[in-house]
């Protein structure tokens, strides 16, 4: 038998499992088991990866065992096929090499990304304009996609925007000038479902619109203007922000006024004087003109703002008045003439040139009327000064002659009458008058108001202030009693306080630390007249109310400019307090202070001063006392100052709470400055917890000698206290007093 002896033989082939693998793999997935084909049955075999031919890509695999593994991410679409040279060895050394092709297989990816070729649109565009056509970036060549508004960050504004196939259109008319920039968020999904969401920004792109208004910032000029000056400044509403514009006048609708302005810049001005009385609103037509070229047209209605203007002429409608007629006839009226047509006026007697017989007259609602019963043969021909004055202030003057008409006279009384201060020293006892052509034989009576009860004793000057007017009738014969009018007279009595009034007022009483007593009053002249005072006398006679004590010292100041002190005054000799030349104002008040000092020996008690005051006024000689108008306000009746030395008191408490709280801290004795207070303090065993030989009030409860420092504790202690006042006289006082906490 021949035995055929077996020998190791090489392997003939090498077989893999699975030649492929699916892109987007694990490194390390395995790719597929490697086997191989041997004529040695049950012979054992290694595999790996060596050079040579068809070894191109063995880099990107590895064999662990018998199994190809990955040695990368697989991507489809950046390489299909990959070469490697795969060796097998047997276990007896014996090997095959052979060449793979490994396969990638494509797998359906995600797009990656969203276009838009145009993310912007113009602003004022149409509802379902395209704003930009949609593309998809997939790895998956010729793969299809469709696309979605999606909810999810940045989709502020997908309600704004549609998508119909590719195409992103507009779902509203977009405006610039309210929002610039739309947020969408956008899904695309290809044919294999997987999808792809993205936030897009859509642009809006802005567009040149004309100006939607014209506004002036004053639409009105005051009349009597300057050519030239600016009515108001015209600005433009434009939804363009940052957009400039020219303003012109042009012609249309609204523009008949044009000629009447003219525009600088972006001022409308004026190129006449307007005049409110002849033409009160004008209209114009203005256009803007943007920086693009757009236009805008409107009227604007200028207003011409009056103002007041002065009348022009005053007039009155009879400049004569007949003589011998009672006071407050009629004149005639007067009217102006004002470029205000609907102004008011009010007429008034002005003091300047022309206005000689002003005070004949007077006006009362435009009428002028007469003031005093004229005699045309004393004067025929009055001048007066009018002044028209509207109701914005302005006014006109003017000078009128006022004639008087002769009429064939019966006896005329010359009216005296007159105006008199109660008490004047240098008033007439009687009031009585006299007659004028003729004046022989012509007997004088003084009537009642009615003309009844007459006498031809004349009146005696009343007394007592007020009006008081009598009936005055001359005749010839008097048997023509009954036949003749009346002339009224009347005569005014004044209070002397309504001319010129003094008050005196205590301002201090005050003792002062050498025991004399200082006192201040205040003397006020005061002038209730519409005349300045510059003839009176001041006096003040104080020896009348010191008459048992004559020992004081005075002295006056005053701030006003107006009086003249005089220095040498010394309240005891009749002695004038001011010096010539001092003036009272009219309706002022002048103040003196009259200062007291006296000796400390004055007798508590009160008493009373006045001072006087002496004048010539134009209504007569008048002797006024002061009067207090804190105790007495009515000055009709007169009352002395009065002011009180008290009682030099000395007060001693019961006791103090030394407690530091601020309130009754210290032992206070009440008594004049100038006295000397010697204190001694004991317990109730009679011994000395505080004393002072000149004590001044600032005892605090803290002790001394054998208590000194101490606070004493609280309870009941005693005081002996020798005061000596400021003539030598020691008084003594002895009392408990309390001390609590």
């Amino acid at each position: 038998t021949i035995k055929i002896i077996n020998q190791n033989e090489a392997p003939t082939r090498i077989a893999i499992a699975d030649s492929a693998i699916i892109e987007n793999n694990l490194v390390g997935d395995t790719v597929g088991v490697l086997s191989s084909v041997d004529v040695d049955a049950g012979d054992t075999h290694s595999y790996s990866l060596v050079s040579g031919v068809g070894a191109t890509d063995n880099s990107s695999f590895t064999i662990s065992g018998t199994a190809l593994k990955a040695g990368q991410i697989y991507d489809y679409e950046t390489k299909t096929t990959y070469s490697i040279r795969v060796r097998t060895t047997d276990a007896g050394g014996l090997m095959y090499d052979t060449v793979l092709a490994i396969k990638i297989i494509n797998q359906n990816e995600a797009p990656t990304r969203i276009t838009i070729a145009d993310s912007a649109i113009s602003e004022n565009n149409l509802v379902g304009d395209t704003v930009g056509i949609l593309s998809s970036v997939d790895v998956d060549a010729g793969d299809t996609h469709s696309y979605s508004l999606e909810s999810g960050i940045g989709a502020t504004d997908n309600s704004n925007f549609t998508i119909s196939g590719t195409a992103l259109k507009a779902s509203i008319s977009f405006d610039y000038e309210t929002k610039t920039t739309y947020s969408i968020r956008v899904r695309t999904t290809d044919a294999g479902g997987l999808t792809y969401d993205t936030v897009l920004l859509i642009k809006i792109i802005n567009q040149n619109e004309a100006p939607t208004q014209i506004k002036i910032a004053d639409s009105a000029i005051i009349e009597n203007n300057l050519v030239g000056d600016t009515v108001g400044v015209l600005s433009s509403i434009d939804v363009d922000a940052g957009d400039t514009h020219t303003y012109s006048l042009v012609s249309g609708v609204g523009a008949t006024d044009n000629s009447n302005f003219t525009i600088s810049g972006t001022a409308l001005k004026a190129v006449q004087i307007y005049d409110y009385e002849t033409k009160s609103t004008y209209s114009i037509r203005v256009r803007t003109t943007d920086a693009g070229g757009l236009t805008y047209d409107t009227v604007l209605a200028i207003k011409i703002i009056n103002q007041n203007e002065a009348p022009t002429q005053v007039s009155l409608n009879k400049i004569s008045i007949y003589e011998n007629l009672p006071i407050g006839e009629i004149i005639g009226n007067f009217t102006s003439k004002d470029p205000d047509f609907d102004d008011t006026h009010y007429y008034s007697l002005i003091d300047s040139i022309g206005s000689t017989d002003n005070s004949s007259f007077f006006i009362s609602n435009n009428l002028l009327k007469s003031a005093t019963i004229f005699n045309y043969e004393l004067k025929d021909n009055y001048t007066i000064r009018v002044r028209s004055t509207d109701k914005g202030g302005l006014f006109k003057d003017t000078v009128f002659n006022i004639f008087i008409i002769d009429v064939n006279d019966a006896p005329v009384v010359l009216a005296k009458g007159g105006t008199f201060v109660a008490g004047a020293i240098d008033n007439p006892l009687t009031i009585e008058e006299t007659v004028e052509k003729p004046n022989a034989g012509v007997t004088i009576y003084y009537c009642n108001l009615d003309g009844s009860n007459c006498t031809s004793t004349p009146p005696t000057l009343p007394s007592t202030p007020g009006e008081y007017v009598w009936c005055i009738r001359a005749y010839l014969s008097p048997d023509a009693i009954n036949s003749t009018y009346c002339v009224y007279d009347t005569v005014k009595i004044l209070s002397p306080e309504s001319i010129l009034d003094i008050q005196k007022t205590i301002d201090t009483v005050q003792q002062l630390n050498n025991g004399s007593y200082l006192v201040k009053f205040n003397i006020i002249l005061v002038n209730n007249s519409n005349n300045r005072i510059d003839n009176f006398q001041l006096q003040d006679n104080l020896a009348s109310t010191f008459t048992s004590f004559s020992n004081f010292n005075v002295s006056i100041s005053t701030t006003s400019t107006n009086l003249k002190l005089n220095q040498l005054f010394d309240g005891v000799n009749i002695i004038d307090m001011l010096n010539s030349g001092s003036i009272l104002q009219v309706n002022h008040a002048d103040t003196i202070s009259l200062s007291v000092m006296i000796d400390k020996s004055i007798p508590p008690g009160n008493y009373y001063n006045a001072a006087q005051v002496k004048a010539k006024i134009n209504y007569g000689l008048m002797t006024l006392f002061s009067n207090d108008p804190i105790s007495n306000p009515s000055a009709k009746f007169r009352q002395k100052t009065k002011f009180t030395i008290k009682n030099r008191e000395i007060f001693i408490p019961e006791g103090f709470s030394p407690n530091h709280d601020g309130i009754n801290d210290k032992f206070v004795i009440k008594c004049p400055p100038n006295f000397t207070i010697s204190i001694h303090i004991y317990n109730r065993w009679g011994s000395i917890v505080y004393k002072n030989e000149d004590y001044k009030n600032d005892w605090d409860g803290v002790g001394v000698s054998n208590f000194m420092g101490d606070t004493l504790a609280q309870g009941t202690y005693f005081y002996s206290i020798s005061i000596l006042d400021d003539f030598g006289k020691l008084s003594k006082y002895i009392g408990p007093i309390t001390i609590k906490y």
